[in-house]
This record gives C-alpha cells, sequence and structure tokens, in this order.
C-alpha cells in the first residue's frame, strides 16, 4: 500500500509539474516576441514568431522533463520550473540573436541576446547540478553559499574602530534618505497627475516599471532612456548588489549579529543577492544596531552611486566634446487675444496658429483656449526668422554661416558679427530620442531679422521651472559636466556612448536602490527602519506597528492611484 501511494504521490506531482509547462510556454514565448516588437525586428505582435517560440519551448521543455522526470516525479519542487524557464529562455534567446545580424538593426542586441542565452544556459546547469542546495522562500528560490563569510568577518572586525562612527552617519542618511524618496514619491505623483498629457507625449509607458534587462524598450522609455542591454543590466546590478548586501553583513558582524549564509534569490527570471543573518539575533538586538544594519546596504549605494558618478564625469569629459547649442523657445512676446483681429493654422512644418496682433504677426504651438490666461493674455511665438525657417525647437545649431557652435556665447558672438538682412546658412541636428546619438544634420538658410538696431534670429533657452520638482535644484550640478543645453559627440565614435550609457546606469542603479530600498514597505529595509523608529519614539511597539501599516498602505495607494491614471489616459 505504502509503495502504491508513492507511486500515485509520485504521479500527482508529475502531472502539477505538467500542468506548468504550457503557461511558462506561452509567458516566455508571448513575452520574447513582444520584445522583438518592441526592438524592432518585427512591426507587429507576430504570430509566426510566436508560433515557432511555442513550439522551440515544447521541444525544450520535452527534452529536460525526460532527462529529470524520476526527479520530478518525486519532487515538485518550484526549482524545476524556473529550471525550465531559464532553459527556454536561453534556447529562445540564442536562436533569436542572429535576427539583429539578419535585419541589420542594432547588432548590439543580436550579441547580447548570445549573453542573455548563454548566461541562463549555464544558470540552468548549474542549478539543475544543485537543485538538492536551492531553498524555497515564498515564491522565491535561493541558493544558499558560505561565499564571501570570511571577508565579510575579516572586514568588520579590522576595521571595527573605523565602522563604529559610521554607524552614526548611516542612520542618519538613512533618514535623509527615506523623507527624500518619500517626498519625491508624493512631488512626482503631484506632477504626474498635472502634467499628465505632456508626460503622454514623451513616454507611453506606466509611471511604475520593473526595472529588467530591456525594460526602457519594454515600457516604452525609450526616448527618454538609454537602452538597458541584458550586459549593462548584469554589470550594474552586481556592482550595485554586493557592496549593498556586504554592508548589511559587515554591520550585523560589528554588533555580534551572526551569518548563516549568502546567495542568490530568484523570483522566475528575476534575479537577487542575499546576506541571510541570524534573525532571532537581529530582534533581539538594541534598536541602533538594528537601524544601522538595515540602512548599512542603501548607504553603500549611495557612495557606489557617487563614486561612479565621478567615474562618468572624468570619462565625459575626456571623451566628449560640445558640438552645437540647444534652444527650447523661439522669441515670446506677451499679447492680449481678446485684441487679436486674425486668427488661422499654418502648415510649415511646426503646426502652428497664425495670429494677428497689432498689426504684427504671432505664432502659438498650443489651442488659444489653453495659452490664454483669465485676463485673455498668452504668451506667443514672435514672427522670427528662426520661426520662418522651419527650424524646430529642440534643435541644436552646430554651424552659423560656416563658424562651428559649441555654446550660446559663441552663437550670440556670430549673430553679432552679422547685419540685420544677412542671409546666413545654419546647420542644424535634432536628436529624437536619448538614443539618436548620431542625428542627421539639416541645412536651413535664414535671412536674420532687426531687433534694436542688431542681426536677430529669434531663439532663446528657457530654464527648468516648477514643474520639473527636484529636478531643478539638481540640474545646476548636472550642468556642469553636461550641460543640458548642449549637443555633444564622442570623440572615440559610438563605443563611447556605450561606456557613457554603463556607467550611467550603474549609477541610476545604484541610487534608484539606495532610494527606493528606503521606503517604509515591509518587503523592503525601510519598511522595519521605519517601524523601529516610531516603536523608539513613542516607546510602544504597538504604535510601530500602526504607522507601518498605515505608511505601507498609503504608499501602496499612492502607487495603485498613479498606475490607474496611466490606465484611465488609454480611454
Amino acid at each position: 500500500m505504502t509503495k502504491q501511494k508513492n507511486e500515485e504521490e509520485n504521479q500527482k506531482n508529475f502531472f502539477k509539474f505538467l500542468k506548468y509547462i504550457v503557461l511558462i510556454s506561452i509567458v516566455v514565448s508571448g513575452g520574447f516576441t513582444f520584445l522583438l516588437n518592441k526592438l524592432g525586428i518585427s512591426q507587429t505582435f507576430s504570430k509566426s514568431y510566436f508560433l515557432t517560440f511555442i513550439v522551440i519551448a515544447f521541444i525544450v521543455s520535452f527534452f529536460y522533463i525526460n532527462r529529470v522526470k524520476e526527479r520530478i516525479a518525486k519532487d515538485s519542487r518550484i526549482a524545476y520550473v524556473y529550471i525550465l524557464i531559464m532553459l527556454q529562455i536561453a534556447v529562445i534567446a540564442l536562436i533569436s540573436s542572429p535576427l539583429f545580424f539578419w535585419k541589420q538593426i542594432n547588432v548590439i542586441y543580436g550579441f547580447d541576446f548570445f549573453l542573455l542565452g548563454s548566461f541562463c544556459l549555464i544558470l540552468a546547469y548549474i542549478f539543475n547540478k544543485k537543485i538538492d542546495k536551492l531553498e524555497k522562500q515564498g515564491g522565491m528560490v535561493l541558493y544558499k553559499t558560505k561565499l564571501g563569510m570570511k571577508i565579510i568577518d575579516t572586514f568588520s572586525k579590522r576595521f571595527a574602530k573605523i565602522l563604529k562612527p559610521i554607524q552614526y552617519v548611516i542612520v542618519v542618511v538613512g533618514y535623509f534618505l527615506m523623507a527624500a524618496v518619500l517626498w519625491l514619491l508624493v512631488e512626482q505623483t503631484y506632477i504626474y497627475f498635472k502634467l499628465f498629457d505632456a508626460f503622454s507625449e514623451v513616454v507611453s509607458g506606466p509611471p511604475v516599471m520593473l526595472l529588467l534587462p530591456y525594460a526602457p524598450d519594454i515600457f516604452g522609455y525609450s526616448t527618454v532612456l538609454p537602452p538597458l542591454y541584458f550586459t549593462t543590466f548584469i554589470i550594474a546590478f552586481l556592482i550595485a548588489v554586493v557592496p549593498h548586501e556586504f554592508s548589511h553583513g559587515i554591520f550585523a558582524r560589528l554588533n555580534k549579529i551572526k551569518i548563516k549564509s549568502t546567495g542568490f534569490a530568484f523570483l522566475g527570471p528575476i534575479l537577487g543577492a542575499f546576506v541571510e543573518q541570524d534573525e532571532k539575533q537581529m530582534e533581539k538586538a538594541k534598536k541602533f544596531p538594528q537601524l544601522s544594519i538595515l540602512a548599512a546596504g542603501t548607504f553603500a549605494n549611495l557612495i557606489v552611486g557617487i563614486i561612479f558618478a565621478l567615474v562618468m564625469w572624468l570619462f565625459f569629459v575626456s571623451a566628449f566634446a560640445p558640438a552645437g547649442m540647444k534652444f527650447n523657445t523661439y522669441a515670446l512676446s506677451q499679447i492680449n487675444l481678446d485684441d487679436a483681429t486674425s486668427v488661422e493654422s499654418v502648415s510649415n512644418g511646426l503646426f502652428l496658429t497664425k495670429i494677428i496682433y497689432n498689426n504684427e504677426t504671432y505664432y502659438s504651438s498650443l489651442d488659444l483656449g489653453e495659452i490664454s490666461d483669465k485676463n485673455g493674455l498668452a504668451i506667443v511665438y514672435d514672427d522670427s526668422p528662426a520661426l520662418r525657417a522651419g527650424i524646430p525647437i529642440g534643435s541644436a545649431i552646430t554651424e552659423f554661416d560656416g563658424v562651428k557652435i559649441t555654446s550660446y556665447e559663441e552663437l550670440a558672438g556670430a549673430i553679432k558679427s552679422h547685419s540685420p538682412g544677412d542671409e546666413v546658412k545654419i546647420v542644424t541636428v535634432k536628436q529624437t530620442g536619448i538614443r539618436d546619438v548620431t542625428p542627421e544634420k539639416v541645412e536651413h538658410i535664414v535671412e536674420l531679422d532687426e531687433r534694436e538696431g542688431d542681426a536677430f534670429l529669434g531663439i532663446g533657452i528657457i530654464p527648468l521651472d516648477d514643474s520639473a520638482g527636484s529636478l531643478k535644484y539638481v540640474m545646476p550640478f548636472v550642468s556642469k559636466v553636461k550641460d543640458p543645453f548642449i549637443f555633444y559627440e564622442s570623440t572615440i565614435g559610438e563605443i563611447g556612448w556605450f561606456v557613457y550609457f554603463v556607467l550611467w546606469w550603474i549609477v541610476f542603479i545604484s541610487i534608484a536602490i539606495s532610494l527606493f530600498n528606503m521606503l517604509p514597505l515591509g518587503i523592503l529595509d525601510g519598511g522595519r527602519f521605519f517601524y523601529l523608529t516610531i516603536w523608539g519614539i513613542t516607546g510602544r511597539e504597538v504604535w510601530g506597528k500602526r504607522a507601518y501599516k498605515f505608511i505601507t498602505w498609503f504608499i501602496i495607494a499612492i502607487l495603485l492611484l498613479m498606475m490607474s491614471r496611466w490606465v484611465v489616459g488609454f480611454f
């Protein structure tokens, strides 16, 4: 009877695993088909690619199941499901990589798909060999090791005198990061609702997205974010996560808390890392040591972000040179629309509305109802040479009548050297997004106007206003390295942009982790950090738990509110 029961249980486990295969195959195949569409391989969601990938996924599943059939029957652990996911991703990525070379579409993606496939294949092989060492925790699979534990222990002992006072800095920085991320969350939600239409014109994606390889392409942020190749993601991930987790471990050992293991965590294809400390010892520790351990990871990420920001700055100033001056407005005037004598649409490639006021011509890019205030006053464009020539806002002027332009001062000097009525040749470029690093040059023949006795082109720069939020306080520092109103060219070719974007992602991911991880949410370090803080202030644990629950639901409500606005925007 026992043998029969075991056989029945084994069959049950096996068929339970088989049920996952269809779902996994559909999701992986559909995901790759969607990704290839977003990366330009197909113009629409290709049924032929999808069906091909489904067949490949089933073949991979058949061979894997046939190989480990007996093991699956005896043990239905979710680790087998994750291994199968990685195998399917590996094979489909490897088969897809030649498409980028065949269609001559960004061959870097071709190499990247090959590396993605190879990585998943190696990972699946290792996990299949080490299946007994994999542990399930919730929906995740943990691969526990002792890797780095001696380094953590040695470092915490050798530098104890330095690390102990640094704990105070870490806790203070932790509070600063928590306040900063809460402020940014509320502020950006307000700005998102206020400027939703303008935001939607630039990006089509949701306000909240998972940071995974190719995420900017998948979620519609390709115009404002650099490409996040798998290779870039792995490099940035390791540089951000290793110091984060090691810092937790170092300060845990500094406070005599045992480290049980280190390792990697997997939620499907999503990769993570961890340092497992003794939770009982952690809970018994005093509040300050706990706070320093919890905030140590985010502090490390902040330091890593600052270090790589300096590296990025040094690389940028050595590998890039100014090659043009950007403008973001034409010359402006304020008029009373109630006194306008004529209003008509014009077609000069700029989609403007022509307005006659006091026998002068003006233009607007918006509906009159949008640009007028309660008094009928409106800010409009002057009838300037740049506007008449059809030079679009956002362009960079690289040459002015044969003179190379690399700054606003050079352009102003070049204009001043001419007289009103002079006909000049202006060369411009206009980037379609952050990835358009070699935009096409366009020539314009422009006749300069006169204003106050000098030659007049009619362009200008409007600095960031309140709609930029806290970004306007950061931009002055960024401008010292990379001026947003200057067009830059790499002096070492496209490799310069590739390296710059990799460094950009390292900085971005490091800073993002340091901020995001201090959100007072239960699954994050910031959750317990907030709970301990309220408990310490009030002296009552129950108040800490209540405040922690309240702030968690408050954050979830804000995120859902933003997502609901994005969904409503489709209708």
